[in-house]
């Protein structure tokens, strides 16, 4: 009934083999001239080629799209408004307690030649627990992890609360100016250090 089975040219001295299941059920192979779909099955080293995709959700409006040379891309297809693309790190643990890592982003690069300290993890923003998670608390605190010869550690965080917190010096441009949200450029600093306050400074009394 038109159905062609097409055998490799008497040239090709390659063993090829094809075999039909032996058990119940269809066996289906895969077209390149429609669109088939996988079912619970395992994909060893797939490739996708430059500028592929894989597509997500019923509607096929979420992909992870190969960007050529450079990384992945993850994209939200729908045009209407607030549609943005959103990567939510997620930890399956049931009890957290203070100071557990719940998601975190780590910068390495193992394949260095020099080894040692340069193939530790460089850089990385984790998000911590600050206490232990109850129904009416999940306080947390962004850290952000630098490493010079070591692996990253907390150089900087944000608390819960909004209090920025860093382990050294903090450097503005010349010029620049720090403030409140009511005086925005209370004091600012020049190229040569000299400080300008916007308002008379008030000294604390003896």
């Amino acid at each position: 009934h038109a159905q062609t089975l097409i055998g490799a040219p008497h040239s090709e001295s390659a063993t090829n083999t094809l075999t039909l299941p032996s058990t119940g059920g269809n066996s289906y192979l895969l077209t390149a001239a429609s669109t088939a779909t996988l079912t619970n099955k395992t994909l060893t080293t797939p490739s996708i080629v430059d500028n592929g995709y894989i597509q997500f959700g019923t509607d096929n409006e979420v992909r992870l799209i190969s960007n050529p040379d450079k990384g992945l891309i993850i994209k939200h297809t729908a045009t209407a408004d607030d549609k943005p693309s959103i990567l939510t790190l997620q930890t399956g643990e049931t009890d957290i307690a203070a100071n557990d890592v719940i998601g975190a982003v780590d910068f390495q690069a193992p394949d260095e030649s020099t080894g040692t300290d340069a193939i530790l993890v460089a850089a990385g923003i984790a998000a911590i627990s600050e206490g232990d998670f109850s129904a009416s608390n999940n306080a947390t605190k962004l850290s952000f992890q630098t490493g010079a010869s070591e692996a990253a550690s907390e150089k900087m965080s944000l608390s819960s609360g909004g209090i920025l917190t860093v382990a050294d010096d903090i450097i503005i441009g010349d010029g620049k100016t720090i403030g409140s949200a009511s005086d925005p450029d209370a004091m600012s600093i020049a190229a040569g250090g000299a400080v300008t306050f916007s308002q008379v400074p008030v000294f604390p009394d003896n």
